[in-house]
C-alpha cells in the first residue's frame, strides 16, 4: 500500500512524507537544477537509483513586490521580504527606512525590537550599496532612547565592516569564476572552432566552483558541441 512498507518482521511502517522545498534569493531568478536527476552527469548517471522529486520553488527573485505575501496581522513576513528582495538593489536605503517606518508601531514590542535590530544589522552587512553614513543615518531615524539608538548603530558599523571584507572574498571568488569559464570557452574554441555566443554567455553565468569544474572535465572529453551543451543545460 502507497505510504507503507515491510519491516522484516512483517510489521506495516508508516513513511513520512517528503515535500522539498527551494527558497532562492539572489540578483537574478532562479536558473539551477531542480532535482536531483537533473544534477546527475552523463558520465556518472545515477537516476535509476535516485528520486526524481520536483521541489517546490518560492524564487524571491522572480516575485513582484506587491505580490509578496501580506497578512496584515503579521507584518513582519512581507516587510521581511521586502528587505531580502531589496538587498541587492540601489535604493536599499531607501526601502530600509520604508521598512523601518512601518514598524514604528511595534518598537515597544519584544518582536518589533528584535526584527528592526536584525533588518538594520542585516542590511549593514549585506546591502551592497548601502553606506555607513547611511547606516547612521538609519540609525538615527528609529525612535529608541539614546542608548539603544547608539548600540544599534555601533553594532551596525561592526557588522558593516564585517561585511565589506566579505564582499571582497566574494569578489575574488567571481573573478576566479570568470577565469574559469574563460578556460572553458577556450577549450571548447580549440577542439570545435565556432562556439555560439549564447553558449558563451551560459557558461560565464556559472558561478558554482564545482559546477565549473565539472564543465571543465566535459569540455575536455565531450565528443562534441552538442553533447556539452546538454550536460550545461542540466
Amino acid at each position: 500500500e502507497e505510504g507503507k512498507k515491510k519491516t522484516r518482521k512483517g510489521k506495516d511502517v508508516k513513511i513520512p512524507p517528503v515535500i522539498p522545498f527551494i527558497i532562492h534569493q539572489g540578483k537574478r531568478r532562479f536558473s539551477a537544477p531542480r532535482n536531483l536527476v537533473d544534477l546527475s552527469m552523463d558520465s556518472l548517471d545515477a537516476s535509476p537509483y535516485l528520486l526524481n522529486l520536483s521541489p517546490i520553488l518560492f524564487d524571491l527573485a522572480s516575485i513582484k513586490e506587491d505580490h509578496l505575501p501580506n497578512d496584515e496581522n503579521y507584518p513582519a513576513l512581507n516587510l521581511g521580504l521586502k528587505i531580502m528582495q531589496g538587498i541587492f538593489k540601489k535604493d536599499i536605503a531607501y526601502t530600509t527606512k520604508e521598512v523601518l517606518s512601518k514598524l514604528e508601531p511595534y518598537k515597544d514590542q519584544q518582536f518589533g525590537r528584535d526584527l528592526i535590530r536584525t533588518i538594520l544589522l542585516y542590511v549593514a552587512k549585506n546591502g551592497q550599496y548601502i553606506k555607513k553614513e547611511e547606516i547612521h543615518e538609519i540609525g538615527n531615524t528609529i525612535h529608541f532612547n539614546k542608548e539603544d539608538k547608539m548600540a544599534f548603530i555601533s553594532v551596525a558599523d561592526k557588522i558593516y565592516l564585517e561585511g565589506k571584507a566579505e564582499g571582497i572574498a566574494e569578489g575574488i571568488a567571481e573573478g576566479e569564476a570568470r577565469g574559469e569559464a574563460k578556460s572553458i570557452i577556450s577549450i571548447l574554441k580549440k577542439r570545435f572552432s565556432e562556439v555560439s555566443s549564447d553558449l558563451c554567455e551560459a557558461i560565464r553565468e556559472k558561478q558554482d566552483s564545482i559546477v565549473l569544474e565539472s564543465l571543465l572535465v566535459v569540455a575536455l572529453d565531450c565528443s562534441s558541441i552538442e553533447e556539452f551543451s546538454k550536460v550545461l543545460e542540466k
